[in-house]
């Protein structure tokens, strides 16, 4: 599975880095999405913000502790902000929890910065999130699970002083 992973992290490098598209990777909570994505961007300065499941009704939330707070309520001018902060990428983390707004200025953006976004499957704005993002091309990549070896092998390289019996219930 790891071979699984570093391919994926491979063809992400290219689609995002080389290529200039959206990517969005998806996957229940916990699966691995987010180190994925920084591990895409690996070299780069990616600037990462995140949707908030108790700011989803606040417009702009996914931006705003990037732009110190400074956010309009347009999205145009709101990407043009983010693109003047001269970041080499972004790293759109949770955005099923991002607000109309948030996700109307990702349009914006598409092909002028490198861009991850996270998608946790099973919450109920996910599909919408999706849907939003597959009008502006993105493309999405399922994040497979790490099979029972490769997660043991992690969490003990993790927590190397924890006993076998307490690593393998992580």
């Amino acid at each position: 599975m790891e071979e699984v992973r570093a391919g994926l992290i491979e063809a992400s490098r290219r689609a995002v880095l080389d290529q200039g598209q959206l990517l969005v990777l998806t996957g229940p909570a916990g699966i691995g999405k987010t180190t994925l994505a920084k591990r895409t961007l690996a070299g780069q300065t990616p600037a990462m913000v995140s949707g908030y499941a108790s700011l989803q009704s606040a417009p702009m939330t996914v931006f705003q502790r990037m732009l110190n707070g400074r956010v309009r309520d347009d999205p145009e001018r709101v990407a043009a902000d983010v693109l003047n902060q001269g970041r080499e990428s972004l790293l759109l983390d949770d955005l099923q929890w991002a607000d109309d707004l948030s996700l109307a200025v990702i349009p914006h953006l598409v092909g002028r910065v490198p861009m991850i976004a996270t998608v946790r499957t099973g919450d109920d704005r996910a599909e919408f999130a999706l849907a939003c993002l597959s009008l502006v091309g993105a493309i999405t990549a399922d994040v497979p699970p790490l099979s029972c070896a490769e997660a043991d092998a992690l969490a003990e390289r993790i927590h190397p002083n924890l006993s076998d019996v307490h690593r393998r219930r992580i």
